[in-house]
């Protein structure tokens, strides 16, 4: 069994992206929210984890990580 992440190297876990606007082109709010409403961005000390097609369990994944990381 490979490890994605331990929990106690979580700094910061983000909606969609860490930051929308450093990206090469700003979309419309409502077509990012269409294309990547379930994507995670998990930030650790070693680098930024992406979750992707998360799909529903998006929120329950949002929420778990926001609590260990309080």
């Amino acid at each position: 069994m490979k490890e994605l992440l331990r929990y106690e190297h979580i700094q910061r876990v983000h909606w969609m992206f860490k930051d929308l606007y450093s990206r090469d082109k700003l979309l419309e709010a409502d077509e990012i929210k269409r294309n990547h409403f379930d994507r995670l961005e998990i930030e650790t000390g070693n680098g930024l984890v992406t979750l992707e097609g998360l799909d529903q369990a998006y929120w329950p994944a949002l929420h778990f990580l926001w609590w260990i990381t309080r």
